[in-house]
């Protein structure tokens, strides 16, 4: 779906990094409604409250 590179930090943390050109096709692919459908079906409804 996406070109890009990903690099784990100590085995815990994922930095992802892409060219301008993939950016603007994430931005206009990845929305929150065109994530709902697959929280739905992992059984997540909505967000976690938030902890401020």
């Amino acid at each position: 779906m996406f070109q890009l590179t990903e690099v784990w930090m100590d085995g815990v943390f994922m930095i992802e990094t892409f060219d301008p050109a993939q950016t603007e096709r994430y931005r206009a692919v990845i929305t929150p409604q065109s994530w709902k459908p697959p929280l739905a079906e992992m059984g997540v409804s909505r967000p976690a409250p938030s902890r401020a």
